[in-house]
């Protein structure tokens, strides 16, 4: 990758060439998700492979802003829109955070009881 210019083709044909994707769907996906006992290749598509992408990305950590860069989305709305329900398990940590900096708050502000 470091070798190739950033508008240069990730993939190519062997002769170098641009990677035709009807020949490469019946020759090298389809034969591929068959052999991986995919029961209906012919449903899937090579777009699907960068959603998949996207999905395990944003599943393991990568930021919104950052997927966004990666799969060059001209705004965030497209990709939040896109894959906002994988980063739903996230709120519930920032719930959990938000009411433990309220409880500690709590406590920090209360009045001392009294002594006897």
């Amino acid at each position: 990758m470091k070798d190739k210019e950033p508008a240069a083709n990730l993939f190519t044909a062997p002769q170098g060439s641009v990677v035709l994707e009807g020949k490469w769907l019946h020759r090298v996906f389809r034969p591929a998700l068959k052999q991986a006992g995919i029961a209906e290749p012919k449903d899937y598509r090579i777009h699907d492979l960068r959603h998949t992408f996207a999905s395990l990305n944003a599943k393991n950590g990568i930021s919104p802003k950052e997927l966004q860069r990666v799969l060059s989305h001209k705004t965030l709305a497209i990709t939040t829109d896109t894959y906002m329900h994988l980063y739903e398990d996230d709120f519930g940590d920032l719930r959990e955070s938000l009411d433990k900096a309220m409880h500690q708050l709590a406590q920090a502000t209360q009045e001392p009881e009294p002594s006897t």
